[in-house]
């Protein structure tokens, strides 16, 4: 870039970068946040980078942080899915993104498939606290103190309360009661002050906590470590089909969830064998073992990989009006659970391995929703 084009957009801040950009400028409204996110972004200084080449990724689509993790060139870009275009897109699922985003609504999504979704005992917001479970609370949509909820779910040994609307792991409590006392996060908590920390949350869900597989505990124990499979609709053929699969690990610094955003692992599946890559930390650190327990992550085979890979695909395909979906799945020693599902997967994840536009299947679909490269 020409310095004199440097300095206009020095001078002229935000608008000084938007009329180069003119062609991923999201429209005036709700999205405004991110806009203004995204200059402020592309003019800060990033190490590693100059400006011309920030206003470059702009151009095209991308946040300033994705020349690095990308390693982003003229060359490549073509194949790698641009963040602005697809944040813009978002709903790709329309009106039924509110179905699968919103936490509460998962059991009813996933009601045709019995014991595939966990047990959901409680709504809470704030002190009011509202049964979901027959057979935990007593009876369905009765409204019970919180010195209730917690009596009651002593008796289940570990909970997860977790907000209804949130993502990236943010929020996300896990209770214990063991030896006479609360561990919330696996820190000793006084009854009276979880009930003041539970009084202040909002519209959460409390659901039993699931127990991996053994496999998944040995990597890292602390966590449910979760596997990431998103479906998409092949429009020519008239099918969902698997797109990609990332399983994701906790770590010490992201207990008790396992998200790599809070610090957690991630590595690639391989659809056909089920096994895993080599594990990345967002700081672009990679592993072939566990860098907390040790425990081998390269070369790892996920147990029951074939049978829970094809029953995605099943429910995806009987999900048909739902085209993207994100779902995050733990393996266990019976089969598997489905935690939640996602209407806006991260593809920051995945492109960290493998650009995702090198798939023409991917890059259709994307497309077809109007998200291409700019």
């Amino acid at each position: 870039m020409r310095q004199g084009t440097v300095g206009r957009v020095l001078r002229l801040g935000g608008k000084g970068l938007l009329s180069l950009c003119p062609s991923i400028v999201v429209s005036k409204g709700p999205k405004v946040g991110s806009r203004v996110q995204a200059i402020w972004e592309t003019l800060r200084p990033l190490a590693g980078t100059t400006l011309s080449r920030r206003v470059w990724a702009y151009r095209h689509g991308f946040l300033p942080d994705k020349l690095l993790l990308y390693g982003l060139t003229p060359e490549s870009r073509q194949d790698y899915l641009p963040c602005l275009p697809y944040k813009k897109a978002h709903p790709l699922n329309g009106m039924f993104a509110r179905l699968i985003d919103n936490k509460l609504f998962l059991p009813y999504v996933l009601g045709q498939w019995p014991g595939v979704a966990p047990r959901y005992f409680y709504m809470v917001s704030g002190n009011e606290v509202i049964t979901l479970s027959d057979d935990h609370a007593g009876v369905r949509g009765r409204r019970v103190s919180l010195k209730a909820m917690l009596a009651a779910c002593r008796d289940v040994g570990e909970v997860i309360i977790k907000p209804l609307a949130d993502s990236g792991g943010h929020g996300v409590l896990k209770l214990r009661f063991s030896d006479g006392e609360w561990h919330v996060n696996s820190v000793r908590m006084p009854e009276a002050a979880l009930l003041a920390k539970l009084g202040a949350i909002t519209d959460s869900v409390v659901t039993e906590c699931v127990v991996q597989h053994e496999y998944s505990a040995r990597v890292f124990p602390d966590s449910v470590n979760t596997i990431r499979v998103v479906t998409m609709r092949d429009y020519d053929r008239g099918e969902q089909f698997v797109a990609y699969a990332l399983h994701r690990f906790g770590c010490a610094s992201s207990s008790p969830v396992d998200n790599w955003s809070q610090g957690g692992l991630c590595c690639k599946v391989d659809l056909e064998t089920g096994r895993l890559s080599k594990a990345t930390e967002k700081a672009m650190q990679w592993h072939e073992t566990h860098p907390d327990t040790g425990a081998a992550i390269e070369g790892t085979r996920i147990a029951n990989w074939e049978s829970m890979i094809e029953r995605i695909a099943e429910m995806a395909n009987a999900l048909a009006f739902i085209p993207y979906m994100g779902w995050d799945v733990v393996i266990t020693a019976d089969g598997f659970r489905i935690l939640e599902i996602n209407s806006l997967p991260g593809i920051y994840m995945p492109q960290v391995h493998t650009p995702l536009l090198t798939d023409s299947r991917v890059r259709a679909f994307y497309a077809r929703h109007g998200v291409e490269p700019v």
